[in-house]
This record gives C-alpha cells, structure tokens and sequence, in this order.
C-alpha cells in the first residue's frame, strides 16, 4: 500500500502527465499565440518608451510594428540575397568542375 506521501506525489505527476500532453495535443492552435506573446513582450518597452515621449500609444504600436515588419523582412532579404549567391556559385562550381578535371588529367578533348 502506498503511504500519503507517495500517493501525492503519484498524484502530482499524473497532473503533470496530464499537462504535458494536452499542451502537446493543442501545440498547432497555441503556437500563433505563444509566437504573438513573445512578440508583445520583446516590442513593448520600445511602444512604452514612445508613450513616454507623448507619442499616442496606438500610434507607437503601429509604429513598432511597421518597424519591426520592416528589420523581418530586411533580413529575410539578406539571407535570400546571400543563400540565391551561394547556389549560384555552388551551380558553376558543379558545371565547371567536370571540364577542369578532364582537362588537368590529359583526358580532355
């Protein structure tokens, strides 16, 4: 027979189980809203800062917003820019190895 204690801690980790799973069942509807609170955190010191500096508030959360969408997307440009010149290089790497070898062995035509 199990004493209190270890029947509460049975118990405990049953409701942990239990916790794990459900956030794990409902990962794909939670995940929009974890993705939404940790940007709402990491953009609302800049909203505070220019609410201090009498900047109306929903104008400074349009305005760190459009900042923020604006750096997103500058960085996904650069790394396109940088991964479209890194295939491109790795394409003519590819098309001009087969000649270069042929030709250093002496079996070129």
């Amino acid at each position: 027979m199990l004493t209190h204690p270890q029947r509460l801690l049975l118990a405990w980790l049953g409701v942990a189980a239990m916790a794990v799973f459900v956030l794990w069942a409902l990962a794909p509807v939670l995940s929009p809203f974890i993705a939404a609170g940790v940007l709402a955190y990491a953009l609302s010191p800049s909203v505070d800062w220019l609410a201090r500096h009498r900047v109306p508030r929903m104008v400074a959360v349009g305005l760190v917003e459009a900042a923020a969408l604006i750096a997103l997307l500058a960085v996904l440009l650069l790394v396109l820019g940088w991964v479209a010149r890194r295939s491109y290089k790795a394409r003519e790497t590819a098309t001009a190895r087969p000649a270069a070898s042929g030709a250093a062995s002496g079996h070129g035509a």
